[in-house]
């Protein structure tokens, strides 16, 4: 049905980077110091984000292609997300400026934008994906000083921000598995299945006409409402059924179907 989870968030990572860079170099020239750098990153931080946004919806099932109104709808629903990761973005520029364009600056970059990508996709590790995106800022200063002598000053930056980007979307990846200690294993027709990991953000089975505020939609056709909503708290994998009215505890293994979607129940 679609390639696997940290192929597309690679990809994702990597373009949306590379963009939001070359844009950011733009905007970095209309305002000097700590601002405009603090400007440049905001502009990667907000196309990361949006990209990971339209493509952990689009993992999970919810269409069978990306178009212009279900891009305006997914971004629209995330607008809460996309603020964090521009103020995230801008936060880690201006500490970039203020600690220099070294190793440490970009570090201390690459950790706040990955505290604010945490937000992107529900129930991942805040410390990991800080760890990770440190480390991530610190290999994209790397790329930038090997690259400077070849391309214009531009492209070398936003060839390492590509290559932070694309680190990004692995710690993504990785740091949801590492942390994990319940998840959902979605299985569609045909037999195509998809992990969701479990925490406080619900995630949610139902109508593709919802916008949650907070957690994960899985979309079920034929349905207009919340159907289930799954959470993990205190240990326990906790379901509220709307058919029941009365939300039950769930163990390793556990099936139920809804709608044409079967969900099994994992626990670590």
């Amino acid at each position: 049905m679609k390639a696997n989870k940290i192929t597309l968030f690679v990809i994702a990572g990597g373009i949306s980077a590379f963009v939001g860079s070359w844009v950011g170099f733009y905007a970095h020239g209309l305002w000097e110091g700590t601002v405009g750098t603090g400007l440049w990153t905001c502009c990667i931080g907000l196309f990361l984000v949006a990209s990971f946004i339209v493509v952990q919806d689009y993992y999970v099932g919810k269409v069978a292609k990306i178009d212009f109104d279900y891009l305006v709808s997914v971004l629209s629903a995330g607008k809460n997300k996309l603020v964090i990761g521009a103020v995230g973005g801008f936060i880690g520029g201006a500490s970039l400026a203020l600690l220099g364009g070294e190793i440490p600056g970009w570090f201390v970059e690459g950790l706040i934008l990955g505290a604010a990508l945490c937000k992107t996709v529900p129930n991942i590790s805040l410390k990991w994906t800080c760890i990770g995106g440190g480390i991530a800022g610190a290999v994209g200063v790397i790329i930038v000083m090997i690259f400077s002598d070849v391309f214009p000053g531009s492209i070398a930056v936003a060839l390492g921000d590509s290559l932070k980007g694309i680190l990004f979307g692995s710690v993504i990846c990785f740091s949801e598995k590492i942390s994990r200690k319940a998840w959902v294993e979605i299985i569609y027709p045909g037999n195509e299945s998809r992990t969701v990991t479990l925490g406080s953000d619900p995630i949610l089975f139902g109508g593709a006409d919802i916008k949650p505020k907070v957690g994960q939609l899985i979309y079920v056709p034929g349905t207009s409402i919340i159907e289930k909503k799954y959470t993990f708290d205190g240990g326990q994998v906790k379901c509220f059924c709307q058919s029941q009215n009365k939300e039950l505890i769930l163990t390793d293994g556990h099936r139920e179907t809804v709608g044409r979607i079967e969900i099994v129940t994992h626990l670590k």
